[in-house]
């Protein structure tokens, strides 16, 4: 698509293909508008993008989009000004990655694979025969077998099973071109978040008929890690009373607090003196004993010793509460990227705007694209890495957050099923947390026998001189293996880098250009989902935002012509001469319905 010509005239032009930017897109498509989604990246989702095992090591391996240098006064008219944009501003950084295992498997080794394969394989049907030798043993007076003829045999069917269990063993061992022949099962993301349930995510998803188009999965346990060992913290009802870690009356003590809690607004009064105070404080004033507290705060509350009272009262204890259970999507939430798409948007990726054209009244009228290309346009929305300083608030600073994607050979802590983890732990400073999610193959994320940690806090170091020493601690980095711990097959450690503010922008910025942002360290996705809306009703006070799709029977045209079939896809971009273009990045996207199969 980079050298094909778009159309010159769009009502919104959006730049980056982040969670804020892909839900205003589809809102703006789903009321008719024209849209044009742009980004400099090569794939969809920017700083929340997910990826194949491949696509990872691309992603941090290549170049962003060259910033080519484009005579744009040639394309402007005296009374017009340009405002150059970043091309090239990257908010990664401090990025190492490591593969723990060989490239290939040693020929040794596969040959003992393949020559206990034709054992096991010759050996089976004997062993299906082996229970009849006890009617040839011999007998006591009774008629009954002999109890030491008995113990052979079942010695014998041990031995085997204990081989057949081995030899399974033996043929999970990873190699970087095993992983790499698996590739497509793996979904791996840079910044990988929560819905609540009840959550305004969700909310949305199933307000616009969305849902539909998304898997999810539920957070099947919360850890902890105590007394360097990792306990399953008791959350609902059910865990609590069936919990071995707490005493009885510890369980009690635990379902008052938590009850009295979700009557914060009755009895205001009871955390009037703690209000402004840290919520460590107000525990500490319960005389609770030290391991509900440590629950409660660290891995409930899930916020660090400076948080104060009033903020987890009113507002993450309750979310916690009343919007259980957390729900990871299967299909990452990038998926949303496509909606635009289905209801006419169209989308162009290694390609962006270079210059903003505003006019003498400081109104942005299109812009300048990375081909040299003009296009007109009455609304520009763009991510925060686009933005150059001339149109950012002084003030800002940017925040960073230090992450880890680690994959293992099993999970943190072995249970019967897999389960789908979410784990806080204090970090030895008193601000923030460490945040880690594991994410088996049950949840689409790795191939069948690997686990995916991820692993995050803001950032006081590198992303490995803040995250390596706590990930010591339950996962194995040395190249031997270990029987106590998961084995990390590979790890990627890097920063990312966001605006935390509300306000972003200059009095600089023209009024019709509108700069997004995203709380990439928060645990959930519901801050994404107001700020688009607030930034649709800034462009749209009386449209609703996002409304549930007709369907397509019960669509009437005026016009017979215009009842074309409808096969989701956006209008072909032809080029000058009028032949389509069979550019390998096309605007056209799959339908919902064919993306989600294929991601399956």
């Amino acid at each position: 698509m980079a050298g094909s010509s778009l159309p010159d005239d769009f009502d919104v032009v959006i730049l980056g293909t982040g969670l804020v930017e892909s839900i205003t897109a589809a809102a703006f498509s789903r009321i008719g508008y024209k849209v044009l989604h742009m980004d400099k990246n090569c794939y969809y989702g920017s700083d929340v993008g997910s990826f194949t095992f491949k696509g990872l090591q691309e992603r941090f391996s290549s170049k962003l989009l060259e910033d080519k240098s484009i005579d744009s006064e040639q394309l402007i008219s005296p009374e017009e000004r340009c405002i150059k944009l970043n091309i090239d501003s990257p908010n990664f950084s401090n990025y190492e990655s490591q593969i723990f295992v060989p490239d290939e498997e040693p020929e040794e080794d596969s040959k003992e694979i393949t020559e206990q394969d034709d054992k096991d394989a010759e050996s089976s049907p004997k062993e299906n025969r082996e229970p009849s030798s006890v009617q040839d043993t011999d007998s006591d007076k009774d008629g009954k077998p002999c109890e030491k003829d008995i113990e052979k045999v079942t010695e014998k069917a041990t031995c085997n099973q204990m081989k057949k269990e081995d030899s399974k063993t033996s043929k999970k061992l990873w190699t970087k071109q095993k992983m790499e022949k698996q590739d497509r099962h793996f979904n791996l993301d840079l910044n990988p978040r929560l819905l609540f349930c009840r959550g305004d995510m969700v909310d949305l998803l199933i307000s616009s008929d969305v849902a539909k188009y998304v898997e999810f999965k539920t957070i099947t346990r919360i850890l902890t890690l105590q007394d360097n060992e990792i306990k399953k913290v008791p959350c609902s009802r059910a865990d609590v009373f069936s919990s071995k870690d707490i005493s009885m009356a510890e369980k009690r003590i635990l379902m008052k607090f938590l009850q009295n809690t979700l009557k914060y607004k009755e009895q205001p009064e009871e955390y009037n003196s703690f209000s402004e105070r840290p919520f460590r404080e107000f525990l500490i004033s319960k005389s609770l004993p030290d391991n509900i507290r440590h629950f409660i705060q660290y891995n409930i509350a899930m916020v660090d010793d400076e948080t104060s009272t009033l903020i987890v009262c009113t507002n993450v204890l309750t979310a916690y509460i009343e919007y259980l259970p957390m729900l990871l999507t299967r299909v990452w939430i990038g998926l949303l990227n496509l909606f635009c798409a289905v209801f006419g948007g169209t989308y162009c990726l290694e390609r962006t705007a270079a210059n903003i054209i505003t006019d003498e009244s400081n109104q942005a009228i299109g812009i300048i694209d990375t081909t040299g290309q003009r296009i007109k346009c009455k609304h520009i929305i763009m991510n925060y890495s686009f933005a150059s300083r001339s149109l950012l608030d002084e003030k800002i600073q940017r925040s960073e957050v230090s992450r880890a994607m680690i994959i293992t050979d099993k999970s943190i802590k072995e249970s019967k099923q897999e389960e789908l983890t979410l784990m806080n732990i204090p970090k030895s400073s008193a601000k923030d947390c460490i945040t880690i999610f594991e994410v088996p193959y049950a949840a689409a994320a790795c191939p069948d026998g690997l686990n995916v940690v991820y692993i995050s806090c803001s950032r006081d170091k590198t992303a490995r001189e803040d995250l390596q020493p706590i990930a010591n601690n339950f996962l194995n980095f040395e190249t031997e293996k270990s029987e106590d711990k998961p084995n990390v097959v590979y790890s990627l450690f890097y920063n990312q880098s966001y605006y935390a503010s509300e306000k972003i922008t200059s009095e600089k910025c023209p009024k019709n250009v509108y700069i997004t942002s995203e709380l990439l360290g928060n645990l959930d996705l519901d801050d994404s989902v107001s700020k688009a809306r607030l930034l649709f009703r800034n462009i749209c006070e009386t449209e609703e935002f996002l409304p549930k799709a007709p369907n397509p029977e019960d669509i009437i045209f005026d016009d017979p012509s215009e009842a074309k079939p409808a096969d989701g896809f956006s209008e072909d971009v032809t080029k000058e001469d009028g032949e389509e273009t069979n550019e390998t990045n096309e605007t056209n996207v799959p339908a919902p319905e064919q993306s989600a199969k294929d991601n399956a």
